[in-house]
């Protein structure tokens, strides 16, 4: 029974008032209440489009079997909100069709306030479908449209959609450019919420930089309004937000913390659809910190209270969940059972993100079940949405696993191809252990193949392991190399060339904050580059043997100074404070060059590795007794593991402590720290422990070295 009974003749035709009257309703309740609106809006179409009450609206839809009302703009307006709850029950193909007969109605009456509208619809589907470039297409017209009605408001929300779209592709200064453009509109209008909102967004965009601080900023000055307003549902959302921060930077028990606040806050609100996310983000949590027991709660919880609402979404979010939990545990055969659900839910709804994710992990549990054929047909599945929505990161796992797949067939040309497919893709992070499997493949592969070509190979099977041993290594540093250059080289150049083109289009309407804000950005990339080149110059001359060394008298409290004032940006940037006092057993005989690069790189890993508001310390002193001077550098960072302490000179070395607001880090600048130290005759010390933090000592003999 309708909670708001209407006394409405269902004898056709129907009238226009008592359409627009059920459109009204529906429209009220559609926030509080889905279902009742979906109930509502489902008899208003029909009257609208003359059919039965019992009528399939998308079957007449498809085939224009229906005798529309004569006011079209009321029969837009209906189809336009049954899209929009479609969407809300995640019917995404069923909200394309009520869509695109909106739309033809919309541009038949000219009205572009409406038509504007209906795009931010049109470009929201098809973002949940995962085909962001469509959806860049609908929400580029929309705004197009609101431009040419000069209505502020629509062209402000499609900045943002645009904006989020771009960000959804991966186009992150892009998605910077509309956001900020949205934001600035919204600033003027004074809408605190509204405001709120482009934050969040601004935040969205600045994680997936890996700018952390800036997230952490935006989602902050974000929640102080949202708190003001006591908006218990944008608290939540926040909080989510920042959770997933936290997990990116391997922090879950700080993110488990934050999600329970916006399960709290979500419940305050009663906003259901989030509540069911918030828990199935818990129960992932909950499965990184090896707590299964709980994570099945959770992932239990969340399939529960996504079913009430309908939201497929969610519900599939919630198999797959399940199913990792199952494969932790080796259940094979019941993880297959959630994960082939899942696949079914994303394929009826369309969710083609979701849908290359299920696939290769099905791939996975069949390659367990020794059922590696049928995994190739959910690998070639992926690989053939992928390729279509152009989803390339999306793609790096299924590569990753196919690789896998025929390395077990023993085919391994197969097996290096889609490892390369792999590496190709893979721009955002370096990762060591793919190269060396490309590495180990290859040179099977290349075994396999002079087996075949010569026989003189069986004569020479010693000589040829030797030479393909050097050419391993040979490889392994050049594919080291191109990666370094290639990854760390590219962010700060896209840095440089984002933020100068918004300084130079966008000049005339920046604030004076955010031109200061842009060319601190620009000098901080431009000192990356340059570590980043100076580094790789330097280990060349390392390595090659023709670094001469000077002896000179150095003052080490100058040489500190002036790093100190180099690295200002970097040190505000992250409010870090230094503490140094100058020391009256500064001078000394040696190479300043090499003092100087060897503080620089273990100051600037310090700053790298502190968390923002902590502290750096530096401090020289004397030992007579040793007649030498040693250099402190120590940091409130993550410190090191005893594994960390084994590698941690080797040149390309990843650590497991990573820097804290997305820098860069080569691998490169401990390894030149210990030939520089070397070079001078000095000896380095470090000293750490996980969660304490990391102090390197260099002792640096006083009387001029002799190499």
């Amino acid at each position: 029974m309708d909670k708001y009974p209407l006394n409405i003749d269902s004898t056709y035709p129907a009238s226009d008032e008592s359409i627009a009257e059920l459109h009204r309703m529906a429209f009220d309740v559609r926030s509080s209440d889905s279902k009742l609106a979906m109930h509502y809006i489902e008899k208003a179409v029909r009257m609208a489009l003359g059919l039965s009450l019992d009528a399939d609206i998308y079957k007449a839809l498809s085939e224009k079997s229906y005798s529309p009302i004569k006011d079209k703009k009321l029969l837009g307006n209906c189809l336009h909100l049954l899209a929009w709850l479609d969407i809300e029950f995640s019917r995404y193909d069923n909200a394309i069709l009520s869509l695109v007969y909106a739309k033809e109605i919309f541009k038949e009456v000219n009205d572009k306030d409406a038509f504007a509208k209906l795009m931010v619809v049109y470009g929201s589907v098809y973002v949940l479908k995962g085909e962001f470039q469509k959806a860049l297409e609908y929400n580029l017209e929309g705004l197009k449209a609101a431009e040419e009605d000069k209505n502020i408001e629509n062209i402000t929300t499609l900045l943002s959609n645009t904006g989020l779209t771009y960000w959804n592709l991966g186009e992150n200064i892009k998605a910077y450019e509309y956001i900020s453009k949205s934001l600035k509109y919204k600033r003027e209008k004074g809408d605190p919420l509204d405001i709120a909102k482009s934050l969040n967004n601004l935040g969205l965009v600045y994680n997936a930089m890996g700018d952390y601080l800036n997230a952490l900023e935006a989602y902050q000055e974000a929640f102080s309004i949202v708190e003001r307003f006591d908006e218990k549902k944008g608290i939540g959302i926040l909080y989510m937000n920042i959770a997933l921060i936290y997990e990116r930077l391997g922090e879950p028990l700080k993110a488990e913390n934050f999600l329970y606040k916006a399960l709290e806050a979500y419940k305050s609100s009663g906003y259901q659809k989030g509540i069911g996310e918030c828990l199935v983000n818990i129960a992932l949590i909950l499965r990184i910190l090896h707590r299964y027991a709980e994570a099945f709660k959770y992932a239990n919880e969340s399939y529960e209270t996504a079913s009430k609402l309908g939201d497929k979404k969610v519900i599939a979010f919630a198999y797959q969940e399940i199913m990792n939990l199952l494969f932790v545990e080796k259940k094979y055969n019941q993880a297959l059972e959630y994960a082939l659900k899942c696949y079914e839910l994303r394929n009826e709804i369309g969710h083609k993100p979701g849908v290359i994710e299920i696939c290769g992990s099905i791939g996975e549990i069949l390659i367990e079940l020794d059922r590696a054929d049928e995994a190739l047909h959910f690998f070639e599945k992926a690989i053939d949405v992928g390729t279509y929505t152009g989803l390339k990161k999306d793609l790096l796992f299924i590569y990753s696993k196919l690789s896998a797949y025929y390395e077990k067939k023993n085919d391994y040309k197969k097996a290096l191809d889609n490892l390369k497919k792999f590496v190709g893709l893979r721009d955002i992070v370096f990762d060591e252990d793919s190269q060396n499997k490309i590495r180990v493949i290859q040179a099977r592969f290349e075994v396999e193949q002079a087996q075949r070509e010569s026989e003189i190979y069986k004569l020479k099977n010693i000589d040829l392991a030797e030479a393909n041993k050097k050419l391993e290594v040979m490889n392994q540093e050049k594919n080291e190399f191109l990666n370094l250059v290639s990854h760390d080289l590219k962010n700060p150049l896209n840095s440089i060339f984002g933020f100068s083109t918004l300084l130079v289009e966008d000049a005339a309407m920046l604030s004076k904050e955010e031109v200061s804000d842009f060319a601190a950005n620009i000098n901080i990339s431009s000192m990356a580059m340059l570590d980043l080149i100076n580094e790789i110059l330097n280990s060349d001359l390392m390595d090659s043997g023709r670094y001469k060394v000077k002896n000179e008298l150095v003052d080490l409290n100058s040489i500190i100074n002036s790093l100190i004032g180099m690295n200002k940006f970097q040190l505000k940037h992250k409010e870090i404070k230094v503490v140094f006092e100058e020391s009256s057993s500064s001078h000394l005989f040696s190479d300043g060059n090499i003092l100087k690069q060897i503080v620089s790189n273990l100051f600037s890993n310090a700053i790298k590795f502190s968390m923002p508001g902590s502290n750096v310390y530096l401090n020289i002193y004397h030992n007579e007794n040793k007649s030498s001077t040693f250099i402190e550098v120590k940091d409130e960072g993550p410190g090191l593991t005893p594994e960390d302490k084994e590698k941690l000179f080797v040149k390309f070395a990843k650590l497991s402590a990573q820097p804290t607001a997305g820098e860069s880090s080569t691998g490169l600048g401990l390894s030149i720290v210990k030939k520089l130290t070397d070079i001078i005759g000095g000896v380095i010390i470090c000293e750490s422990e996980p969660g304490k933090g990391t102090k390197f000592t260099v002792e640096v003999p006083l009387t001029p070295s002799k190499k």
